[in-house]
């Protein structure tokens, strides 16, 4: 999610996604692997290739698994394909290591180079860059990943504190499921997998956001006037549903990602063309509630929000009934966020209270957090029979006793036209996801978080 403040974009963002950044060769399904390792804490390169480009059974929904980040994140491996640029046959290969991001739509890699000696200097991840892109020893292994021109023009981002630029290109990219496969044209013909539309961050916003981030927003504003659109991450994405070896003289049919599971617990990111919500029953309460769609306010994406019932900022209870505002109060969920942000109208709403009612925290001083979601049954085709249909709620929490990374910081959002009528938002990040299940029904706009007791 963009428009983060600068002390706490150790976030999204504060990894070095990219495990390596050696090239590998493949020829005649030959992988020649550089002797030299710029990575000694990860595994073996040859190791990483074979896992990613093992083929699994098909099971009708992707199930890919994460590893921990530094400061809380999850990541997903992938591997880019680029330009070779010689007359070679040897295809350009880069392993990377992206943040699953639930709060932004689009997979952005960092800076292919950077020229300022002084930033090389302080960051170590450009440091090491750098020292990779100058090689005059393995040349021909170790040269920048050239990437497609595609057809949108560079865009002005503003990550953090920080405003940049990032440039839109195209590649082939593989998971380590192939039943994932970016596919934009409609035709089942065509069984190859096509190039995704993907941003590369100039050296300013690489600093800032840390790395790669796979962005899992599948849906832009296309009315919204505040963004040039470029197609999502999932927007491109098929799930092959009827894999070719069952029947080798159908097509396989190439369905659209219309929900997702990020399993912190188990480290697993899930994706399916059918909804994954769990199921109800008398004996299992819901845990599903309605998301709701904050485009019509001026969002220029459609990020997965939430109303909240009610608040307990160092278990002192706020509901929008008793704001002097009263306006709505919402959660955002971002995964690629580290702790809590209370937009900055909130957070300024929340100090005044404070002066007045000697009950309510100034937000400097709230070291725990949690937020109660009332649930909504959704439509039978989620319920089991025998359904009671009784309103339950959903409860999410965080603390600086619980988890050292917690913290709570103002945001300046660019979200809504009208900051004086819009609502109030919390955006909620790994320290309270990290202790779940966390589902989204994106084409029904329901979502549930389960969490699981250890």
């Amino acid at each position: 999610m963009p428009s983060e403040p600068s002390p706490i974009v150790m976030d999204r963002r504060s990894h070095i996604n990219t495990i390596f950044s050696s090239f590998f060769a493949i020829s005649t399904n030959t992988f020649a692997i550089p002797q030299k390792s710029f990575a000694s804490n990860q595994m073996p390169p040859q190791t990483i290739i074979n896992e990613l480009t093992t083929p699994l059974d098909y099971r009708g929904t992707v199930t890919l698994p994460l590893e921990q980040c530094s400061g809380g994140g999850l990541c997903v491996r992938l591997i880019i394909k680029g330009i070779s640029l010689s007359h070679s046959e040897i295809e350009p290969l880069k392993v990377v290591r992206a943040i699953v991001d639930t709060g932004s739509p689009y997979l952005v890699l960092p800076a292919e180079d950077d020229d300022t000696e002084e930033e090389i200097i302080e960051n170590p991840f450009l440091r090491w860059f750098s020292v990779l892109w100058n090689s005059q020893t393995a040349e021909d292994l170790f040269q920048p990943l050239q990437l497609q021109e595609s057809e949108y023009a560079p865009t002005k981002e503003i990550y953090g504190s920080k405003a940049g630029s990032i440039q839109w290109k195209k590649a082939s990219i593989q998971f380590r499921d192939p039943q994932l496969i970016t596919k934009i044209s409609s035709s089942n013909n065509n069984d190859h997998n096509e190039e995704l539309v993907l941003g590369v961050m100039d050296s300013i916003l690489t600093k800032e956001s840390g790395g790669t981030l796979l962005g899992l927003v599948k849906r832009s504003n296309e009315e919204s006037t505040k963004v040039q659109l470029r197609p999502t991450f999932i927007n491109q994405e098929r799930i092959e549903s009827i894999p070719r070896k069952n029947n080798p003289h159908s097509f396989p049919k190439y369905e659209e990602i219309s929900s997702f599971v990020l399993n912190a617990p188990n480290r697993t990111l899930s994706f399916s063309s059918k909804s994954q919500l769990p199921p109800i029953s008398s004996q299992s309460p819901s845990m599903i509630f309605p998301l709701v769609d904050l485009r019509p306010l001026g969002d220029f994406v459609e990020h997965y929000a939430c109303l909240v019932d009610q608040l307990y900022l160092n278990s002192t209870p706020l509901s929008s009934s008793i704001l002097p505002s009263k306006r709505k109060i919402v959660a955002v969920f971002d995964s690629g966020l580290t702790g809590c942000l209370l937009t900055q109208p909130f957070w300024e709403e929340l100090q005044q209270m404070s002066k007045s009612n000697p009950r309510i925290n100034d937000p400097e001083s709230i070291d725990s957090i949690k937020v109660q979601i009332k649930t909504q049954p959704p439509a039978s085709k989620y319920m089991k029979p025998s359904s009671i249909l009784q309103p339950n709620h959903v409860f999410m929490e965080s603390s600086s006793v619980t988890n050292r990374l917690f913290y709570v910081a103002p945001i300046s959002l660019d979200w809504f036209d009208d900051d004086s009528t819009a609502p109030h938002v919390i955006v909620l990040g790994q320290t309270f996801l990290q202790q779940g299940v966390l589902t989204i029904d994106i084409d029904d706009r329901l979502g549930s978080f389960e969490t699981m007791k250890t």
